[in-house]
Protein backbone atom coordinates (compact mmCIF):
# COMPACT_ATOMS: atom_id res chain seq x y z
CA UNK A 1 0.00 0.00 0.00
CA UNK A 2 2.71 2.58 0.84
CA UNK A 3 4.63 1.73 -2.34
CA UNK A 4 1.48 2.09 -4.41
CA UNK A 5 0.61 5.35 -2.65
CA UNK A 6 4.03 6.69 -3.58
CA UNK A 7 3.54 5.85 -7.27
CA UNK A 8 0.07 7.36 -7.55
CA UNK A 9 1.29 10.72 -6.28
CA UNK A 10 2.89 11.41 -9.66
CA UNK A 11 1.43 11.24 -13.20
CA UNK A 12 1.94 7.87 -14.83
CA UNK A 13 2.86 8.27 -18.50
CA UNK A 14 5.07 5.21 -18.92
CA UNK A 15 5.95 2.04 -17.05
CA UNK A 16 9.45 1.01 -16.12
CA UNK A 17 10.04 -2.56 -14.98
CA UNK A 18 9.84 -1.68 -11.28
CA UNK A 19 6.53 0.19 -11.62
CA UNK A 20 5.03 -2.52 -13.77
CA UNK A 21 5.91 -5.24 -11.25
CA UNK A 22 4.63 -3.17 -8.37
CA UNK A 23 1.29 -2.52 -10.09
CA UNK A 24 0.85 -6.21 -10.96
CA UNK A 25 1.59 -7.29 -7.39
CA UNK A 26 -0.70 -4.57 -6.06
CA UNK A 27 -3.50 -5.74 -8.33
CA UNK A 28 -3.20 -9.34 -7.17
CA UNK A 29 -2.95 -8.41 -3.50
CA UNK A 30 -5.85 -5.96 -3.49
CA UNK A 31 -7.96 -8.43 -5.50
CA UNK A 32 -7.28 -11.32 -3.13
CA UNK A 33 -8.26 -9.08 -0.22
CA UNK A 34 -11.40 -8.03 -2.16
CA UNK A 35 -10.33 -4.37 -1.90
CA UNK A 36 -12.43 -3.23 -4.87
CA UNK A 37 -11.61 0.47 -4.60
CA UNK A 38 -7.86 -0.16 -4.60
CA UNK A 39 -8.14 -2.58 -7.53
CA UNK A 40 -9.95 0.16 -9.43
CA UNK A 41 -7.27 2.72 -8.54
CA UNK A 42 -4.47 0.53 -9.84
CA UNK A 43 -6.42 -0.30 -12.96
CA UNK A 44 -7.21 3.34 -13.67
CA UNK A 45 -3.52 4.17 -13.47
CA UNK A 46 -2.78 1.45 -16.01
CA UNK A 47 -5.59 2.40 -18.37
CA UNK A 48 -4.75 6.10 -18.21
CA UNK A 49 -1.07 5.51 -19.00
CA UNK A 50 -0.50 7.41 -22.23
CA UNK A 51 1.85 4.97 -23.91
CA UNK A 52 0.23 2.35 -26.15
CA UNK A 53 3.06 -0.15 -25.88
CA UNK A 54 3.36 -3.93 -25.47
CA UNK A 55 4.73 -3.45 -21.94
CA UNK A 56 1.83 -1.33 -20.67
CA UNK A 57 -0.74 -3.36 -22.57
CA UNK A 58 0.45 -6.68 -21.18
CA UNK A 59 -0.01 -5.23 -17.70
CA UNK A 60 -3.43 -3.94 -18.72
CA UNK A 61 -4.41 -7.48 -19.71
CA UNK A 62 -3.34 -8.62 -16.25
CA UNK A 63 -5.67 -5.95 -14.85
CA UNK A 64 -8.47 -7.18 -17.09
CA UNK A 65 -8.03 -10.73 -15.78
CA UNK A 66 -8.48 -9.50 -12.23
CA UNK A 67 -11.22 -7.02 -13.13
CA UNK A 68 -13.14 -9.79 -14.89
CA UNK A 69 -13.05 -11.92 -11.74
CA UNK A 70 -14.20 -8.86 -9.80
CA UNK A 71 -16.99 -8.33 -12.34
CA UNK A 72 -18.17 -11.93 -11.98
CA UNK A 73 -18.14 -11.61 -8.20
CA UNK A 74 -20.05 -8.30 -8.24
CA UNK A 75 -22.52 -9.62 -10.82
CA UNK A 76 -23.26 -12.59 -8.59
CA UNK A 77 -23.73 -10.31 -5.58
CA UNK A 78 -26.11 -7.95 -7.39
CA UNK A 79 -28.04 -10.92 -8.81
CA UNK A 80 -28.53 -12.22 -5.27
CA UNK A 81 -29.71 -8.78 -4.19
CA UNK A 82 -32.17 -8.72 -7.07
CA UNK A 83 -33.51 -12.17 -6.18
CA UNK A 84 -33.99 -11.10 -2.54
CA UNK A 85 -35.72 -7.88 -3.61
CA UNK A 86 -38.09 -9.74 -5.95
CA UNK A 87 -38.87 -12.21 -3.18
CA UNK A 88 -39.81 -9.35 -0.85
CA UNK A 89 -41.79 -7.69 -3.63
CA UNK A 90 -40.62 -4.18 -2.69
CA UNK A 91 -40.38 -1.93 -5.74
CA UNK A 92 -37.76 0.35 -4.16
CA UNK A 93 -35.42 -2.56 -3.43
CA UNK A 94 -35.95 -3.96 -6.93
CA UNK A 95 -35.09 -0.60 -8.52
CA UNK A 96 -31.97 -0.30 -6.35
CA UNK A 97 -30.87 -3.80 -7.35
CA UNK A 98 -31.42 -3.00 -11.05
CA UNK A 99 -29.38 0.18 -10.70
CA UNK A 100 -26.55 -1.75 -8.99
CA UNK A 101 -26.53 -4.34 -11.79
CA UNK A 102 -26.40 -1.58 -14.40
CA UNK A 103 -23.47 0.16 -12.67
CA UNK A 104 -21.46 -3.07 -12.44
CA UNK A 105 -22.13 -3.95 -16.09
CA UNK A 106 -21.42 -0.46 -17.47
CA UNK A 107 -18.20 -0.16 -15.46
CA UNK A 108 -16.91 -3.41 -16.97
CA UNK A 109 -18.03 -2.43 -20.47
CA UNK A 110 -16.25 0.91 -20.11
CA UNK A 111 -13.02 -0.86 -19.17
CA UNK A 112 -13.27 -3.18 -22.16
CA UNK A 113 -13.87 -0.20 -24.46
CA UNK A 114 -10.76 1.60 -23.16
CA UNK A 115 -8.54 -1.47 -23.44
CA UNK A 116 -9.90 -2.32 -26.89
CA UNK A 117 -8.84 1.11 -28.14
CA UNK A 118 -5.19 0.12 -27.60
CA UNK A 119 -3.43 -1.66 -30.46
CA UNK A 120 -0.04 -2.96 -29.31
CA UNK A 121 -1.12 -6.34 -27.92
CA UNK A 122 0.41 -9.70 -28.58
CA UNK A 123 -1.72 -12.57 -29.95
CA UNK A 124 -2.66 -13.83 -26.49
CA UNK A 125 -3.74 -10.34 -25.41
CA UNK A 126 -5.96 -9.83 -28.45
CA UNK A 127 -7.55 -13.25 -27.97
CA UNK A 128 -8.19 -12.56 -24.29
CA UNK A 129 -9.82 -9.21 -25.12
CA UNK A 130 -12.05 -10.89 -27.70
CA UNK A 131 -13.08 -13.67 -25.31
CA UNK A 132 -13.78 -11.14 -22.54
CA UNK A 133 -15.99 -9.16 -24.92
CA UNK A 134 -17.96 -12.29 -25.81
CA UNK A 135 -18.47 -13.12 -22.13
CA UNK A 136 -19.59 -9.53 -21.49
CA UNK A 137 -22.11 -9.83 -24.36
CA UNK A 138 -20.33 -7.27 -26.54
CA UNK A 139 -20.17 -9.11 -29.88
CA UNK A 140 -19.15 -6.02 -31.84
CA UNK A 141 -16.05 -5.54 -29.67
CA UNK A 142 -15.18 -9.23 -30.01
CA UNK A 143 -15.60 -9.10 -33.77
CA UNK A 144 -13.30 -6.08 -33.96
CA UNK A 145 -10.57 -7.92 -32.03
CA UNK A 146 -10.78 -11.06 -34.17
CA UNK A 147 -10.72 -8.93 -37.31
CA UNK A 148 -7.71 -7.03 -35.94
CA UNK A 149 -5.81 -10.31 -35.60
CA UNK A 150 -6.66 -11.31 -39.18
CA UNK A 151 -5.73 -7.88 -40.61
CA UNK A 152 -2.49 -7.68 -38.66
CA UNK A 153 -1.49 -11.20 -39.71
CA UNK A 154 -2.07 -10.24 -43.34
CA UNK A 155 0.14 -7.15 -43.01
CA UNK A 156 2.87 -8.44 -40.67
CA UNK A 157 4.60 -11.76 -41.53
CA UNK A 158 6.27 -11.96 -38.10
CA UNK A 159 2.90 -11.55 -36.35
CA UNK A 160 1.32 -14.03 -38.78
CA UNK A 161 3.89 -16.64 -37.78
CA UNK A 162 3.11 -16.13 -34.08
CA UNK A 163 -0.64 -16.21 -34.72
CA UNK A 164 -0.60 -19.21 -37.08
CA UNK A 165 -1.77 -21.76 -34.50
CA UNK A 166 -4.66 -19.54 -33.41
CA UNK A 167 -5.90 -18.48 -36.84
CA UNK A 168 -8.36 -21.34 -37.35
CA UNK A 169 -10.01 -20.56 -34.05
CA UNK A 170 -9.95 -16.81 -34.73
CA UNK A 171 -11.61 -17.12 -38.11
CA UNK A 172 -14.13 -19.68 -36.82
CA UNK A 173 -15.06 -17.36 -33.93
CA UNK A 174 -15.46 -14.44 -36.32
CA UNK A 175 -17.71 -16.57 -38.51
CA UNK A 176 -19.79 -17.48 -35.45
CA UNK A 177 -20.23 -13.80 -34.57
CA UNK A 178 -21.28 -12.97 -38.15
CA UNK A 179 -23.80 -15.81 -37.94
CA UNK A 180 -25.14 -14.49 -34.64
CA UNK A 181 -25.61 -11.10 -36.32
CA UNK A 182 -27.51 -12.92 -39.13
CA UNK A 183 -24.91 -11.82 -41.67
CA UNK A 184 -25.25 -15.24 -43.27
CA UNK A 185 -23.90 -14.39 -46.72
CA UNK A 186 -20.66 -12.95 -45.31
CA UNK A 187 -20.40 -15.75 -42.76
CA UNK A 188 -20.77 -18.40 -45.46
CA UNK A 189 -18.17 -16.63 -47.60
CA UNK A 190 -15.71 -16.60 -44.69
CA UNK A 191 -16.30 -20.23 -43.75
CA UNK A 192 -15.87 -21.42 -47.34
CA UNK A 193 -12.53 -19.59 -47.52
CA UNK A 194 -11.42 -21.17 -44.25
CA UNK A 195 -12.45 -24.67 -45.33
CA UNK A 196 -10.55 -24.22 -48.57
CA UNK A 197 -7.37 -23.82 -46.53
CA UNK A 198 -8.27 -26.40 -43.85
CA UNK A 199 -10.93 -28.79 -45.17
CA UNK A 200 -10.76 -31.11 -42.15
CA UNK A 201 -10.79 -28.50 -39.36
CA UNK A 202 -13.75 -29.32 -37.08
CA UNK A 203 -14.66 -25.79 -35.94
CA UNK A 204 -15.33 -24.36 -39.42
CA UNK A 205 -17.10 -27.58 -40.46
CA UNK A 206 -19.51 -27.13 -37.57
CA UNK A 207 -19.85 -23.40 -38.21
CA UNK A 208 -20.89 -24.07 -41.80
CA UNK A 209 -23.51 -26.47 -40.49
CA UNK A 210 -24.80 -23.82 -38.10
CA UNK A 211 -25.01 -21.29 -40.94
CA UNK A 212 -26.89 -23.72 -43.23
CA UNK A 213 -29.27 -24.56 -40.40
CA UNK A 214 -29.90 -20.86 -39.71
CA UNK A 215 -30.55 -20.26 -43.42
CA UNK A 216 -32.98 -23.19 -43.46
CA UNK A 217 -34.96 -21.60 -40.64
CA UNK A 218 -35.84 -18.78 -43.05
CA UNK A 219 -35.93 -20.98 -46.18
CA UNK A 220 -37.15 -24.52 -45.27
CA UNK A 221 -36.09 -25.82 -48.69
CA UNK A 222 -32.51 -25.73 -47.40
CA UNK A 223 -33.09 -28.20 -44.54
CA UNK A 224 -32.02 -31.13 -46.74
CA UNK A 225 -28.75 -29.30 -47.45
CA UNK A 226 -28.18 -28.81 -43.71
CA UNK A 227 -29.03 -32.47 -42.96
CA UNK A 228 -26.57 -33.63 -45.62
CA UNK A 229 -23.82 -31.43 -44.17
CA UNK A 230 -24.43 -32.56 -40.57
CA UNK A 231 -24.52 -36.19 -41.72
CA UNK A 232 -21.14 -35.80 -43.42
CA UNK A 233 -19.56 -34.48 -40.20
CA UNK A 234 -21.25 -37.23 -38.15
CA UNK A 235 -19.82 -39.96 -40.36
CA UNK A 236 -16.38 -38.34 -40.24
CA UNK A 237 -16.43 -38.28 -36.41
CA UNK A 238 -18.12 -41.68 -36.15
CA UNK A 239 -15.33 -43.34 -38.11
CA UNK A 240 -12.58 -41.75 -36.01
CA UNK A 241 -10.90 -43.88 -33.35
CA UNK A 242 -11.06 -43.25 -29.62
CA UNK A 243 -13.67 -41.54 -27.47
CA UNK A 244 -16.19 -39.45 -29.35
CA UNK A 245 -15.81 -35.67 -28.73
CA UNK A 246 -18.75 -33.54 -27.49
CA UNK A 247 -19.05 -32.14 -31.02
CA UNK A 248 -20.15 -35.59 -32.23
CA UNK A 249 -23.27 -35.52 -30.06
CA UNK A 250 -23.91 -31.89 -30.91
CA UNK A 251 -23.82 -32.69 -34.63
CA UNK A 252 -26.29 -35.58 -34.21
CA UNK A 253 -28.67 -33.35 -32.25
CA UNK A 254 -28.52 -30.61 -34.89
CA UNK A 255 -29.13 -33.15 -37.65
CA UNK A 256 -32.21 -34.45 -35.79
CA UNK A 257 -33.47 -30.89 -35.31
CA UNK A 258 -33.22 -30.25 -39.06
CA UNK A 259 -35.06 -33.49 -39.80
CA UNK A 260 -37.81 -32.75 -37.28
CA UNK A 261 -38.23 -29.16 -38.50
CA UNK A 262 -39.54 -30.46 -41.84
CA UNK A 263 -42.56 -31.98 -40.07
CA UNK A 264 -42.77 -35.00 -42.35
CA UNK A 265 -43.52 -38.51 -40.97
CA UNK A 266 -40.53 -40.05 -42.73
CA UNK A 267 -38.14 -37.31 -41.47
CA UNK A 268 -39.60 -37.57 -37.95
CA UNK A 269 -38.93 -41.30 -37.99
CA UNK A 270 -35.33 -40.70 -39.14
CA UNK A 271 -34.77 -38.16 -36.36
CA UNK A 272 -36.19 -40.55 -33.77
CA UNK A 273 -34.05 -43.43 -34.98
CA UNK A 274 -30.92 -41.27 -35.00
CA UNK A 275 -31.42 -40.01 -31.43
CA UNK A 276 -32.46 -43.37 -29.99
CA UNK A 277 -29.63 -45.27 -31.67
CA UNK A 278 -27.08 -42.80 -30.33
CA UNK A 279 -28.47 -43.01 -26.79
CA UNK A 280 -28.55 -46.82 -26.99
CA UNK A 281 -24.83 -46.91 -27.81
CA UNK A 282 -23.87 -44.11 -25.37
CA UNK A 283 -26.61 -43.68 -22.72
CA UNK A 284 -24.78 -40.82 -20.97
CA UNK A 285 -23.73 -39.12 -24.24
CA UNK A 286 -21.18 -36.42 -23.34
CA UNK A 287 -23.09 -34.79 -20.47
CA UNK A 288 -26.37 -34.91 -18.51
CA UNK A 289 -27.48 -31.68 -20.22
CA UNK A 290 -27.09 -33.30 -23.62
CA UNK A 291 -29.15 -36.30 -22.49
CA UNK A 292 -31.95 -33.94 -21.46
CA UNK A 293 -31.82 -32.17 -24.82
CA UNK A 294 -32.08 -35.48 -26.68
CA UNK A 295 -35.01 -36.60 -24.51
CA UNK A 296 -36.77 -33.26 -24.91
CA UNK A 297 -36.52 -33.44 -28.71
CA UNK A 298 -37.75 -37.05 -28.68
CA UNK A 299 -40.78 -36.00 -26.66
CA UNK A 300 -41.63 -33.46 -29.37
CA UNK A 301 -41.43 -36.02 -32.19
CA UNK A 302 -44.68 -37.79 -33.07
CA UNK A 303 -42.77 -40.89 -34.12
CA UNK A 304 -41.23 -41.13 -30.65
CA UNK A 305 -44.59 -41.61 -28.99
CA UNK A 306 -45.45 -45.27 -28.72
CA UNK A 307 -49.03 -46.04 -29.62
CA UNK A 308 -50.96 -48.23 -27.16
CA UNK A 309 -50.98 -51.91 -28.10
CA UNK A 310 -54.14 -53.08 -29.82
CA UNK A 311 -56.08 -55.93 -28.25
CA UNK A 312 -55.66 -59.23 -30.12
CA UNK A 313 -59.02 -60.24 -31.63
CA UNK A 314 -60.40 -63.47 -30.25
CA UNK A 315 -60.42 -66.42 -32.63
CA UNK A 316 -63.83 -67.51 -33.80
CA UNK A 317 -64.87 -70.96 -32.59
Amino acid sequence: QPLFNEIKQQPLTSLDQYTRRLLVFSLKTFSNLEMSNEVGEVGNLLVSAAEDSPLINSTSIEYLRIAKAEYVRESKRTAEEMAAAVLKGEEGLINNAKAAQTIVREKHHELLAKLSARKQYDVAGLLYLADAAIEAELPEKARDQFQAIIDRAAADPAFAKLAAKAMTRVRAQLIGLLRAEKSYVEALKQVEALLKDQPNALEPLIEKGNILQALAETDPKRYDEAVKWWTGIRLKLQNSTGKKPPAYYEVIYNCAVCLAAQKQPEKNAQATQLLKATMALSPTLDSPDRVEKYKSLLDQLPAAKVAPAKATPKAKP
